[in-house]
């Protein structure tokens, strides 16, 4: 829900206009498929707007941001200094 949570469809604060696509192939836990697919269920959304939505929360987490952010940082100064 874009009204609640305006940062979703956002990276670095910029609106994502348009994907080039990824093919993602994983294996996960049953459990934890299950209860996602009952989420996006919920959510009326489908396997492939469930993922974009969860990535999109994933990244959109202050606590991961900061991290990228520092990861960013670390590795421009290794490329200054090295």
């Amino acid at each position: 829900d874009i009204t609640s949570h305006p940062e979703r469809g956002c990276i670095d604060g910029e609106p994502v206009t348009s994907f080039e696509l990824v093919n993602i192939q994983v294996k996960i836990p049953r459990e934890l498929y299950r209860t996602w697919m009952q989420i996006i269920g919920c959510k009326g959304l489908s396997k492939t707007q469930g993922i974009i939505d969860t990535l999109s929360d994933y990244i959109s987490d202050t606590g991961n941001l900061a991290l990228l952010e520092y990861w960013q940082k670390a590795k421009a100064q290794k490329h200054k200094s090295g």
